[in-house]
């Protein structure tokens, strides 16, 4: 598993006809001055939680990725790598793209401030983050 604390973030939505709806994570990282920018599209959101100040996006391959809730958005340069992958889906008829709300389609859990599928799920998910951080 891969951990990932992007600098800016969108939720992304890919409907194909082959693969039906996908929500995947395009995350983003600033190069800074001797360096270039970076960006990364995560294998699809299995689930969310809400940890306060930030989301835990949890991916089919096990990554999470740590999205802060005020760094939501997009950098020019992302926004192109956007609007290329998006231009390229649709002239190909393999599908189209479009940015959604984090938040689209989750059922939330109010109790403790998680909003994932269940508590359950989110309790297990944090027992098992903090076993791997000690």
């Amino acid at each position: 598993m891969s951990d990932y604390t992007p600098d800016r973030w969108v939720i992304v939505e890919i409907n194909s006809p082959e693969h039906g709806k996908i929500r995947k994570v395009l995350g983003s990282w600033y190069g800074g001055y001797l360096g270039s920018d970076e960006w990364r599209m995560n294998s699809g959101i299995v689930e969310v939680i809400d940890q306060g100040d930030y989301y835990d996006v949890i991916g089919y391959s096990g990554s999470v990725y740590k999205c802060y809730k005020g760094a939501e958005g997009m950098s020019a340069y992302t926004g192109s790598v956007y609007e290329n992958y998006k231009k390229k889906l649709e002239e190909s008829n393999m599908g189209t793209m479009e940015i959604v709300n984090i938040l689209a389609g989750a059922e939330i859990h109010s109790d403790k401030g998680y909003e994932v599928s269940t508590l359950e799920k989110a309790e297990e998910f944090a027992r098992k983050r903090n076993e791997r951080k000690n």
